[in-house]
């Protein structure tokens, strides 16, 4: 049966155009300015969306860890790391603003139940899962609660952790909710990804085939040809960590894409998409230098 999942006003569904994402995660390094800056180069490269990373820092993490020492433009503990790259309501009313102008969907990974009551407020198409999270079973079931589209990414889980989450799911909704809901994406938990056997492209068909939902593709991997890949072998949604410069302040930078291999990559995608077709042979007209070597039995 042919799956389709929505995501704002897209179709997503095998064999279609898939949904290609901008990574921002916390690349901006918690400046409105680099923000807007990235959106604005991240739709130029073709992205049809970006994506953020929302924590609730005093939630999220102990004050042992928050006190743990870390040395960073904003401090000298993690927590002077985390609260530095963290926006405040006021800065995402800005980025909501930006992409509304810009005509450009965005959303974020979810890290806590506060992160996701934060992001609700605004009109985002879905929900994404990042991979440490999948695990957590009651953050999963609470994300499911707001009937938005979940992605997934299956990063630092096995197949049968990701039947436990997708059991979780089913708890709340059906298995056709979750069939028309969800798509997971291969991911590796390498930063970034070096060794291509790593990367695992087959397994966006294993998860299609066994688990029968749409599957797709988050990479880290600079090698950016992988993830046309990664289309020509079903994605349905493609994912980059996405930067200005992979010289800038930042733990994701030196696993992200540029703006211009970004948009080279997007480049690929479309044209790779186009030159598979739709699977129905058909004759040219050659020619006319063709056509005189024609011959008919």
């Amino acid at each position: 049966m042919l799956r389709e999942v929505v995501i704002g006003e897209r179709k997503l569904a095998t064999g279609a155009m898939p949904l290609i994402v901008a990574e921002l995660g916390i690349n901006h390094n918690g400046d409105v300015d680099t923000a807007e800056e990235m959106i604005l180069a991240a739709k130029l490269a073709g992205a049809d969306a970006v994506k953020f990373q929302k924590r609730t820092v005093d939630k999220l993490y102990t004050e042992e860890e928050l006190a743990r020492p870390k040395a960073s433009p904003f401090g000298t503990t993690y927590g002077d790391y985390k609260w530095g790259v963290e926006f405040t309501v006021a800065e995402y009313d800005a980025m909501d603003a930006i992409c509304m102008e810009e005509g450009i969907m965005w959303f974020a990974s979810c890290w806590d139940v506060e992160a996701i009551n934060f992001m609700v407020q605004y009109d985002i198409p879905c929900i994404k899962v990042a991979s440490p999270s999948l695990t957590d079973l009651e953050l999963v079931r609470y994300a499911s609660r707001h009937g938005k589209p979940l992605i997934i990414s299956t990063g630092m889980s096995t197949m049968r952790q990701i039947e436990a989450c997708l059991a979780t799911i089913e708890e709340q909704h059906d298995t056709d909710w979750v069939q028309d809901n969800v798509i997971l994406l291969q991911c590796t938990n390498i930063y970034p990804v070096e060794d291509p056997g790593d990367i695992d492209l087959a397994v966006i068909a294993t998860m299609r085939e066994e688990l029968d939902l749409l599957t797709g593709f988050s990479g880290h991997q600079l090698a950016w040809p992988a993830s046309v890949m990664a289309m020509a072998m079903g994605a349905v949604y493609i994912e980059m960590h996405f930067t200005l410069d992979r010289g800038m302040w930042g733990s994701d930078q030196k696993s992200s894409l540029t703006p211009e291999e970004f948009g080279d990559m997007v480049d690929w995608i479309h044209y790779m998409h186009a030159a598979i077709g739709n699977g129905v042979k058909k004759v040219h007209e050659p020619p006319e230098a063709f056509r005189r070597l024609r011959r008919v039995g």
